[in-house]
């Protein structure tokens, strides 16, 4: 009876030491344990607005610009005519418009040109007897064509012409009616030119209905 305890007894502690505590390992080290990492509350990010660029105007090229009205400058009249006056008298007072328009813009007077009114004249009455409007003569020619063998020769030539009235005033008036890059204008207001010869034709029979034909030629002679 004694040894069927004893060997119970044996078996129930054999139990007991095979349900212990885990061995340590070799290593001495604890067994790692899982750590609880804590959270991380992320801060909504802030997002700096941009600074608006300021957009600035490009700079505008502007041509050179025409000589304004002088401000002391007090304005002339306006020569008169009467309705009987004959070409010549017709073609002075246009050189003398376009001298009074100048002065206002405190510009010289031009000289006037026997040379250049000769072939200012010539060619109205040939846009009068063509019933034409145009820089260049029926026969082809352009103004430096027509203003060729002077001497001393010619230089910068230019011209304006006009058609529909035998008012000087008039014709000059819608030469100025122009934006600043005009050539009508800018012939008027030319501080290089020198000389002007104006040229006034009248043709009843003209079957365009203009009738009154006038040019102006602008030149100068090289400076000596």
């Amino acid at each position: 009876m004694c040894n069927k305890v004893g060997l119970a007894l044996s078996i129930i502690c054999a139990l007991l030491v095979g349900c212990g505590a885990p061995e340590t390992p070799s290593g001495g080290a604890a067994a790692p344990s899982q750590i609880a990492v804590p959270s991380v509350s992320r801060v909504p990010a802030t997002t700096t607005p941009r600074p608006t660029a300021t957009l600035q105007p490009s700079p505008t090229l502007t041509p050179t610009p025409l000589p304004s009205p002088t401000a002391t400058a007090t304005p002339l009249p306006s020569p008169t005519l009467s309705a009987e006056a004959d070409p010549a008298t017709r073609e002075a007072l246009l050189v003398a418009e376009i001298n009074r328009v100048r002065a206002e813009f405190g510009l010289p007077p031009y000289l006037h040109s026997p040379e250049l009114s000769a072939a200012a004249r010539a060619h109205s009455c040939d846009l009068a007897a063509h019933g034409m409007i145009s820089h260049t003569s029926s026969d082809g020619r352009t103004l430096p064509d027509r203003l060729a063998g002077g001497e001393p020769p010619w230089e910068w030539p230019s011209e304006s012409i006009a058609a529909g009235t035998d008012d000087p005033i008039l014709v000059v008036a819608w030469w100025m009616d122009e934006p600043p890059d005009g050539w009508h204008l800018r012939n008027i207001l030319d501080a290089d030119q020198r000389e002007v010869g104006a040229g006034y034709c009248y043709f009843e029979e003209d079957a365009s209905g203009n009738r009154h034909y006038w040019t102006a030629d602008f030149s100068r002679h090289p400076a000596p």
